[in-house]
């Protein structure tokens, strides 16, 4: 009968970390989940592009340049009688390796053109011209990693703290 050492039980910080993994999965799904149903109930109307251009947020290391390209837009756009000008392209970062490629797509954007515009009809001031919304996969798949992980986090928990015997 060989004694087990002390050293092959698992850290404690190692059970903490799995439970916080999973806590943090499961909180990116809640996220998706909550920003899905509420980007559902927003309102369109009809813009006006005031301004289009590309902003260059390229950076650059010792060794590399990782060169982006995001869009800058402002448009205008009447919830009512009320008017308003947002900058939000759209409700995700985007951005393009190449200039050329965000120039294709930048063409059908011009100053004066009428687009639609995506408003929270809660806060009008709020708006974008594209919104992403999460796929309800993504959405159920970080939900159901983040549960596992929590359930896996909390037996390996049990098992180091000896309430469950190996």
């Amino acid at each position: 009968m060989s004694k087990k050492n002390k050293n092959d039980e698992m850290p404690l910080s190692v059970c903490v970390g799995i439970l916080v993994f999973g806590l943090l999965l499961l909180t990116l799904g809640l996220k998706g989940l909550t920003f899905k149903v509420e980007m559902s109930d927003w309102a369109k109307t009809e813009g006006i592009i005031i301004s289009s251009k590309i902003n260059d947020v390229s950076t650059s290391g010792q060794y590399q340049i990782n060169p982006r390209f995001v869009p800058e837009v402002a448009y205008k756009y009447f919830v009512g009688e009320q008017e308003f000008v947002s900058g939000q392209f759209a409700n995700v970062y985007i951005s393009y390796g190449s200039r050329n490629e965000l120039d294709k797509k930048m063409k059908a954007i011009k100053v004066g053109d009428e687009v639609e515009v995506f408003f929270n009809p809660n806060n009008p001031k709020q708006a974008f011209l594209v919104i992403e919304k999460p796929s309800i996969t993504t959405v159920f798949v970080f939900l159901s990693f983040g549960v596992m992980t929590i359930i896996l986090g909390v037996l390996v928990l049990l098992v180091r703290l000896k309430v469950i015997k190996q």
